[in-house]
């Protein structure tokens, strides 16, 4: 999708924000997929759109040659689903794990002993199924669109990471609108985004009932020992900080 947005074959695009750290200038954006770093949407935007990263958000765009209008609506955030109960790190070992195609995870995974493996979300109900791989990391409403519940029997509510959906728009139309036009689309972005996040709050309500009432087991704390995970991965990317984004920024947006 950004290879169309730059070749102005699309105009605007609504998807999240971790992705873009995929694509080479995007790497800055590595630290929106770090561990246990936000605490929640309204953290993770705050954060994103503060004055702090403004500098590293605009080196990003230059080197992408992407355009982002607004930065805005919640997503699900990650947990986990296999066929044993993970509690605690140790319990990673040797599993077989289907993950994004991301820095960030495949690190976090082999820190905690899994084998990461990389496998078309197409691909992955039928993976599970015969074993291919024994988990995977998404959250929980693609978990139930995916309906992984028919070859998984935990759910562990890790919501170890975090995404926020964000408006792309193609550089040269964006250039083109008025100061009036821009104005406009930043405030129906903005209503969207807000409309995103209702509905999505409203969805994450309810969805792990539903995983259970599927058959699934949902794992939580305190049994799921989020703490421990922490002090596990704590760490993990200070070599990171002031390679991939400015130096200091993960303790500024850990302390926002």
């Amino acid at each position: 999708m950004f290879t169309q947005i730059k070749t102005n074959d699309l105009d605007l695009v609504y998807g999240g924000i971790n992705t873009m750290a995929f694509i080479s200038g995007g790497e800055a954006l590595e630290i929106t997929a770090i561990p246990f770093l936000y605490r929640d949407y309204n953290h993770m935007r705050k954060a994103l759109l503060s004055d702090k990263f403004a500098p590293a958000l605009e080196e990003a765009q230059k080197k992408t040659g992407l355009k982002i209008l607004n930065i805005t609506g919640d997503t699900a955030p990650r947990g986990l689903t296999s066929n044993k109960k993970i509690a605690v790190p140790a319990d990673f070992k040797g599993v077989k794990i289907r993950t994004a195609a991301s820095d960030t995870v495949v690190r976090t995974m082999q820190k905690l002993g899994a084998l990461p493996q990389q496998i078309a979300l197409a691909d992955l109900w039928m993976a599970l199924k015969t074993s291919v791989v024994d988990a995977q990391e998404n959250g929980a409403i693609t978990v139930e669109n995916n309906s992984f519940f028919e070859v998984q029997k935990f759910y562990m509510k890790t919501d170890y990471i975090r995404d926020i959906e964000c408006f792309y728009i193609s550089p040269s139309l964006y250039a083109k609108l008025s100061a009036e036009d821009q104005k406009v689309l930043l405030y129906a972005s903005e209503e969207a985004g807000a409309l995103v996040t209702k509905l999505t709050q409203e969805q994450l309500g309810s969805v792990y009932s539903r995983l259970e009432d599927a058959g699934m087991t949902v794992v939580m704390e305190p049994e799921l020992r989020l703490d421990l995970f922490r002090i596990e991965l704590d760490g993990l990317f200070n070599d990171w900080d002031g390679s991939k984004w400015p130096k200091g920024m993960l303790e500024a947006f850990a302390q926002m």
